[in-house]
């Protein structure tokens, strides 16, 4: 059996740690797994564990987080990103399509809808509850407007994570935080993925502006916009 992750994001952290846990469940029920990330995607994570991964379009809109603009310049991509992601249906023929948030799970459960492959989409933006749950079975997270909810083909699950997925020292993390880090002060982390969405960037600036006595703590991949700085 043969399972394919279509997969939101830069496959730094956030979506790829759920697609990459599920994952992990799926194999050790036998299960071969393989992976598509967008184009521009690094894939940090996925390089760490020597996995190669699939290029394909995967639009995103910046989940909860999107503006109006951003949700229609996906949509305008989406064609393309559908098509783009048939074609590695029929040409890996995997037994099922794990479409994975936002962009990951539109894209991936409507071209495994097309290619006629079963799919199951891990939803928990407002989009991706709208598309999905028209199309195939799917299991949504905390942030989903579906959890807890009694919808007929649809589960509530909270995050399927496993503490070594990251791969992550605390040490290192230790050693790394600036001088200004007081540990007996109360920390505050402020991430959104491996991706810092813009409204989290102000988020983190307001807190520390307004005289909070806590450390203010941003994880964001160096991404080279301004908003990061």
């Amino acid at each position: 059996m043969k399972a394919l992750f279509t997969v939101t994001g830069r496959g730094m952290g956030g979506d790829a740690i759920t697609a990459l846990n599920i994952a992990g469940a799926l194999e050790r029920r036998g299960f071969e797994c393989e992976f598509a990330l967008d184009h521009s995607a690094p894939g940090i994570l996925f390089r760490k564990r020597g996995i190669e991964w699939h290029r394909v379009r995967i639009p995103q809109a910046g989940g909860h987080a999107a503006s109006k603009a951003k949700l229609l310049s996906a949509a305008l991509r989406t064609t393309r990103a559908i098509y783009e992601t048939w074609r590695l249906i029929r040409c890996i023929r995997p037994d099922v399509v794990v479409g994975v948030i936002g962009g990951g799970a539109v894209v991936g459960c409507l071209a495994a809808k097309i290619a006629g492959v079963p799919a199951v989409g891990v939803l928990n933006t407002p989009t991706d509850s709208k598309v999905c749950t028209r199309l195939n079975r799917n299991v949504a997270l905390p942030e989903s407007d579906l959890f807890g909810r009694d919808i007929e083909g649809v589960e509530s699950i909270y995050y399927p994570m496993s503490p070594d997925i990251t791969l992550g020292d605390p040490e290192i993390a230790c050693r790394r935080m600036p001088p200004q880090f007081d540990p007996d002060r109360p920390t505050i982390v402020i991430s959104s993925g491996s991706s810092l969405f813009k409204a989290m960037a102000e988020a983190a600036s307001r807190l520390a502006n307004s005289g909070m006595e806590a450390n203010i703590t941003v994880l964001d991949h160096p991404s080279g916009m301004s908003i990061s700085r």
